[in-house]
């Protein structure tokens, strides 16, 4: 049987032979050629930005908590997290990375988000009797850097969500030549102005930093050293990019 299926697959009219070091860029145009491969990765960058933009009040809160910070940080990622001794309360306290290359702490309630100094936990030879382990080493609570209340937190999700704010970050990035994938998005601030509000993010992807304001009819990427316009999009634009992202979903 093997041989006579290596005899049927040879005899293919387009069977071509491909050098070892080609394989990988051979097989990654075939996987592009599947004519729904582009619109699945479109829905899927849309819905990782949507994850920081919309869908996640600790990651908004966390990004306008940093902001505030003297002087300003950006919020990175979250990681490992435990109950925590806070103000006499026992809380659920996320370890947080920022721009300032520092771990921070971060609770989350439903009134407000709060980023806090983390004090490193004490290298304990020997565990005191009766205590657990992890708690031990755990870190401590330090002081309070950062807070973003719940009517703050409220309003840029809604407007994230009014403004298809993750779609737009996802099209300007590609109109202005870098990949959105796996990109970073960080909530700033929002300014009232007479035409409607804007939200101010800080968006970090290929390795750069920009600024992404969001406005009622439309958005802007700016280059985080220097203020210039990258991108623009007017709202029938980005609203056109999200239906084909909703589409492929």
């Amino acid at each position: 049987m093997e041989n006579l299926l290596a005899r049927w697959i040879a005899s293919w009219p387009d069977l071509q032979v491909v050098d070892s070091d080609d394989y990988d860029d051979v097989i990654h145009r075939l996987v592009m050629a599947n004519p729904k491969r582009e619109g699945r990765l479109l829905h899927k960058s849309v819905g990782n930005l949507a994850g920081q933009m919309i869908l996640s009040w600790r990651d908004v809160g966390a990004g306008l908590a940093c902001a505030k910070i003297a002087p300003p940080e950006i919020k990175i990622a979250f990681g490992m997290a435990r109950m925590l001794n806070i103000e006499g309360e026992k809380q659920l306290v996320f370890q947080l990375q920022t721009s300032a290359k520092k771990t921070r702490l971060c609770s989350a309630t439903e009134t407000h988000v709060t980023v806090y100094e983390y004090i490193a936990p004490e290298e304990l030879l020997v565990i005191p009797p009766g205590e657990s382990p992890l708690a031990a080493n755990a870190p401590k609570v330090g002081a309070k850097l950062g807070i973003a209340e719940e009517p703050e937190i409220t309003a840029v999700i809604e407007l994230a969500e009014q403004y298809h704010a993750p779609a737009a970050v996802d099209l300007l990035l590609r109109k202005a030549g870098f990949d959105p994938t796996d990109a970073i998005v960080s909530a700033n601030s929002v300014v009232q102005k007479e035409e409607g509000a804007i939200v101010n993010w800080v968006v970090l992807a290929s390795g750069q930093v920009f600024l992404f304001q969001s406005l009622r009819n439309g958005g802007v990427l700016l280059r985080g050293k220097d203020d210039e316009s990258l991108a623009e999009a007017a709202m029938a634009e980005l609203n056109a990019h999200f239906d084909r992202s909703a589409a492929a979903g």
